[in-house]
């Protein structure tokens, strides 16, 4: 490659290097090189040689890859362990404070910002310095995906509160819109989602729908869930079966996959369409033993509410699901 015949042949042992450059990720995943700094628009690599080890082993921030920290997500979606985040947590630190100390403190915001979603990942404690982090940096930056980060630092700071804080969804539902307003669709995602978790399933619909616009592919799986189990809470059964139908194919989590079946179950037993009602709730309780206690629940409330016939689909579900089981035993 290009880069190594010159480092080798000019005996280059710094390269201060574009975020977004190609040549960055390389240098990143090299065994020849360590990436030691970064402020917003470069990357600072240090070549390995055993006469600067000790200026390596002080600076490294072995682990962390600074040239996606523009990337949604990019920061959490990775497979370290709370101890190696814990380490890079602490290089960041050091990092963030010697630019304190020349004056730059304004000048680094995506450093800032891959501390705070760090300090997400590690979670429990940890939210609340996140979100004072991320707060004081929406005093001094306009940014998109900042905005983003501090409203999912609310989100999971409200979830932790005890008892709950209802201005913390407000303020992240803020900021989540003013994030989508500069230009990052996955504010109005997230916008969307928190919608549905305060039961505001017609709003939910609305934005999840208008994401789901905006989408190039199929892959967020969060939208088409959301978006079935919200028609399916304002009744809109034809809606919820096109979204949920879509969810069961790509959603990964077993749990999840078992509520679209046993809601898309629910459905069809109100449509008297039989065959897919035990489909269905057979799925369901595959990947969720559980679910048969709700379906045998749902049983109990047909009879209570005069709807015998409906109530003897169950039954024979149940009855059925019970010796299968038995069998099995």
């Amino acid at each position: 490659i290009g880069w190594e015949r010159l480092s080798d042949e000019f005996n280059i042992e710094l390269a201060l290097i574009e975020p977004h450059a190609a040549v960055c990720g390389h240098l990143v995943r090299s065994e020849e090189w360590e990436t030691i700094a970064f402020d917003d628009v470069s990357v600072l690599f240090l070549k390995k040689g055993e006469h600067n080890a000790e200026l390596r082993d002080r600076l490294t921030l072995k682990g962390f890859d600074p040239c996606t920290t523009r990337e949604p997500g990019a920061i959490l979606n990775d497979d370290r362990s709370n101890e190696e985040n814990m380490i890079i947590l602490d290089a960041l630190k050091n990092l963030d404070e010697y630019y304190k100390e020349i004056g730059l403190d304004d000048r680094v915001l995506n450093l800032k910002r891959s501390i705070a979603v760090l300090e997400m990942r590690l979670g429990g404690e940890y939210i609340k310095d996140a979100v004072h982090e991320l707060e004081g940096l929406t005093k001094v930056f306009e940014d998109d995906l900042l905005y983003y980060d501090y409203a999912v630092a609310l989100v999971k700071y409200y979830d932790l509160r005890e008892p709950s804080d209802e201005r913390l969804q407000d303020k992240a539902m803020e900021f989540f819109k003013r994030s989508y307003e500069l230009g990052f669709n996955k504010g109005l995602h997230g916008a969307g989602l928190l919608h549905f978790e305060r039961g505001e399933y017609d709003k939910a619909i609305t934005l999840l729908k208008e994401y789901e616009g905006l989408l190039l592919d199929n892959t967020d799986v969060d939208v088409y869930g959301k978006l079935g189990l919200a028609c399916f809470e304002v009744d809109d059964s034809e809606c919820a079966l096109r979204y949920l139908e879509r969810a069961v194919y790509i959603e990964p989590s077993i749990d999840l996959k078992a509520r679209y079946h046993y809601t898309m179950g629910v459905i069809y037993l109100n449509f008297d369409e039989n065959e897919k009602v035990l489909e269905n709730f057979q799925a369901a309780v595959l990947l969720e033993p559980e679910f048969a206690d709700a379906i045998m629940e749902l049983s109990r409330n047909l009879v209570i509410m005069g709807h015998e016939t409906k109530a003897s689909v169950l039954k024979v579900f149940l009855t059925t699901q019970s010796q299968v089981n038995d069998a099995l035993e």
